[in-house]
């Protein structure tokens, strides 16, 4: 990212600012992707996380499908809109 942090740290000439802008408006955007897929690959962990941890507490018969299966459709629906 050196050559586009160098790119952008210039005072550029009349007739580029507009170039210089559109650039550095989309290195913003690029930016803010990059964060939001670090952000969905937290959610999906922990999601994995929790779906593991169900998974052995059914196992174990701790829980009962009968018992859970409303809350369970919740949190798929809650992972379906999150995709979104």
């Amino acid at each position: 990212m050196d050559a586009i942090d160098k790119c952008l740290s210039i005072d550029p000439v009349s007739c580029l600012s507009s170039a210089f802008s559109i650039c550095r408006s989309t290195w913003d955007f690029v930016k803010q992707v990059l964060a939001s897929q670090e952000q969905q690959k937290v959610v999906v962990a922990r999601i994995s996380e929790l779906l593991c941890a169900l998974d052995a507490e059914y196992r174990a018969e701790r829980l009962l499908g009968t018992k859970t299966s409303t809350a369970l459709d919740e949190l798929y629906e809650f992972v379906q809109c999150s995709r979104s």
